[in-house]
C-alpha cells in the first residue's frame, strides 16, 4: 500500500555544501574581494503540480445540462439526486486531462558569483560582479503532451527536421484523429516532466555615492543571459509571452532564452538637496532653501518574442493538438522594424519551409498546391528557434521635485511639503510587445495561418508599457 503518490522522495537526504569567502588584498579596508558557490535544492512544492491536478477531469470539466434551453425542466423530485442519470454520458476523451510525472528527481540549483569592490572615496563605491546559477530537472509544464508524434522522435533528419505524416489530419475522421494522438484514450493532457534546465550568467557592476554635499547617487548596469527550456513552473504560459504548448519530443527544439530574459538593463537613481542660503536672510532660508530634486532613470532591452505559424485548428502540421510550430526563417531578411507599431516584426521574414530536392521525399506537396502555395512543405517543422527575437526595449525617467518648508513657530519638526512628482517625465512611448494569444493560435505572433495566408496583423503593437507622462501635485505635513 503507497501512502504517497511519488513512486520515491528524493529530498530526504539531500547535500547542499556551499562556501564562500572574502579578502582584503591591501589590507587597508579599500579593496574587497568576494566569492561563493553553494548547493539550493528546489523542493516540488504543491504550487507545481496544483493548477493542472485541480483542473482535470474528473474535478473539471463540462459533463452535460439538464433543462431550458437545449430541454425540458426536470420533473417535479428529480432535483437533485436523479438528475445525474439524465446528463449525457462523457467519454475520457471529450475532457481535459493532467499527467504528472511520479518519478520524481532531484530538481537543484548550483549558484556561484565573483565580486571585487573599491572605495574610490570617502562616500563613494564601485562593484564589478558575475554571477551565475544552472538548475538541472526543473519542472517542465505543457499542454502539448498528447499530440501526435513527427516521424523518428529524437533522430530528425539532416537538412529536413522534423516532419509529420503526409496524410494530413484534416483529411480523417474524428475517430482517425482520436486514434493518431500519443494516447488516443484521452484527450489534451497538461503534463509536468522533471526533465527541464536552465542556466544564468551575468556581469553586473554598481556605483554607490552616499550622501556628499548634498548630493547621492546610484547606478547598476546588469549585462546578462538567462536561458531555459520553459520558464513557467506553475503553468506552461506563466509569463505574457510563453506558450501554453511546447513539444515534447525533443527538448533541444525548446532551449533558448528565459522568457523574462532582460540582455541589459541600466538603472541610475540620484537625489540632491540644496543648500540653504542662510546668507539671504528670510529669502535665502523661506523661498531658496528646503529644495530636493530627485530622478530614477532606466533603461533596458525588450523580451524575448517567438512567433508561430499554422495553430489554429486544424494545425498545419498534423498534430491535431497543437503545440509551438515555429515558421522558417528567410535568409538575409530584417526581422524588427523599430517603430513600427503596425508591424513591428517583418511578416516577409517568415514562411513555410521550402521544398528543397533533400526535403521532396517528406514534403508534402499535394496539400501545399491544394493551399495555393506550391513549392513549400506545411508538413515540416520551421527553423526559428525559440525566443531568439527581442521586443520593444525601455527607456523611463521620473523625476521628483519637493520643497520644504519648517515652521520652526510651531515646533522644530513640523514641515508643510510641497511634491511635485513626473512620471515618464520625457513622455516617450515605451510600446509593449506584439500580443501573444497562445490559446487561440497566437493572435499577433502567428505569421503565417494554417491556410498558408499571412497574418495582416503579425507583430502590431497595440498597447505601450508604461502610460503617458503622469504629473502628481501633492501637499504633505510632516510632524
Amino acid at each position: 500500500m503507497r501512502n504517497s503518490f511519488f513512486t520515491r522522495n528524493p529530498t530526504l537526504k539531500n547535500f547542499e555544501p556551499r562556501i564562500g569567502f572574502a579578502w582584503d588584498p591591501f589590507h587597508n579596508g579599500k579593496t574587497a574581494i568576494r566569492g561563493g558557490i553553494g548547493l539550493f535544492d528546489e523542493l516540488p512544492g504543491a504550487y507545481i503540480t496544483a493548477l493542472y491536478n485541480a483542473t482535470t477531469a474528473p474535478f473539471l470539466g463540462t459533463y452535460g445540462t439538464v433543462g431550458p434551453p437545449g430541454s425540458a425542466s426536470p420533473l417535479q423530485g428529480t432535483f437533485p439526486y436523479g438528475i445525474p442519470a439524465q446528463l449525457p454520458a462523457v467519454k475520457p476523451t471529450n475532457v481535459v486531462w493532467a499527467y504528472t510525472d511520479a518519478n520524481i528527481r532531484r530538481n537543484y540549483i548550483t549558484q556561484w558569483n565573483f565580486s571585487v569592490q573599491r572605495q574610490l572615496a570617502a562616500n563613494t563605491t564601485f562593484t564589478a560582479a558575475y554571477a551565475g546559477a544552472h538548475g538541472v530537472h526543473n519542472p517542465f509544464l505543457t499542454e502539448g503532451g498528447n499530440s501526435v508524434q513527427p516521424v523518428d522522435v529524437g533522430n530528425p533528419i539532416p537538412g529536413v527536421g522534423y516532419y509529420w505524416p503526409l496524410q494530413w489530419s484534416n483529411s480523417l475522421s474524428s475517430a482517425q484523429q482520436q486514434a493518431a494522438l500519443y494516447n488516443p484514450f484521452i484527450q489534451i493532457c497538461r503534463c509536468t516532466f522533471w526533465e527541464g534546465s536552465s542556466s544564468y550568467n551575468s556581469l553586473q557592476l554598481k556605483f554607490d555615492q552616499r550622501l556628499y554635499h548634498g548630493l547621492q547617487v546610484g547606478a547598476s548596469f546588469t549585462w546578462s543571459k538567462s536561458i531555459d527550456d520553459s520558464s513557467g513552473s506553475a503553468a506552461a504560459d506563466t509569463f505574457f509571452n510563453e506558450w501554453n504548448a511546447l513539444p515534447t519530443y525533443d527538448m533541444r527544439l525548446v532551449r533558448g532564452l528565459s522568457s523574462y530574459d532582460i540582455p541589459r538593463n541600466l538603472v541610475i537613481n540620484g537625489l540632491y538637496t540644496a543648500p540653504t542660503l542662510k546668507s539671504l536672510g528670510t529669502i535665502g532660508e523661506r523661498v531658496l532653501g528646503g529644495w530636493q530634486l530627485g530622478i530614477i532613470a532606466t533603461v533596458q532591452d525588450g523580451y524575448p518574442l517567438m512567433p508561430s505559424m499554422g495553430m489554429e485548428t486544424p494545425d498545419m502540421l498534423g498534430e491535431i493538438i497543437q503545440t509551438l510550430n515555429p515558421p522558417n526563417v528567410v535568409p538575409g531578411c530584417t526581422i524588427v522594424n523599430p517603430g513600427n507599431i503596425a508591424h513591428y516584426l517583418n511578416g516577409a521574414c517568415f514562411s513555410m519551409v521550402p521544398q528543397t530536392p533533400t526535403n521532396t521525399p517528406y514534403c508534402d506537396t499535394v496539400r501545399a498546391a491544394s493551399m495555393g502555395f506550391p513549392g513549400f512543405c506545411p508538413n515540416i517543422r520551421g527553423n526559428l528557434a525559440r525566443n531568439t527575437i527581442l521586443g520593444p526595449g525601455l527607456a523611463d525617467m521620473d523625476f521628483s521635485m519637493v520643497k520644504n518648508n519648517y515652521i520652526r513657530r510651531i515646533s522644530e519638526s513640523f514641515n508643510v511639503q510641497f511634491r511635485v512628482e513626473l512620471f515618464n517625465a520625457l513622455n516617450r512611448a515605451n510600446f509593449a510587445q506584439p500580443t501573444l494569444n497562445a490559446n487561440t493560435g497566437g493572435g499577433a505572433m502567428e505569421a503565417i495561418f494554417n491556410s498558408g495566408t499571412p497574418n495582416s496583423q503579425f507583430g502590431q503593437i497595440v498597447a505601450t508599457q508604461t502610460p503617458n507622462r503622469q504629473i502628481q501635485l501633492a501637499l504633505k505635513l510632516v510632524w
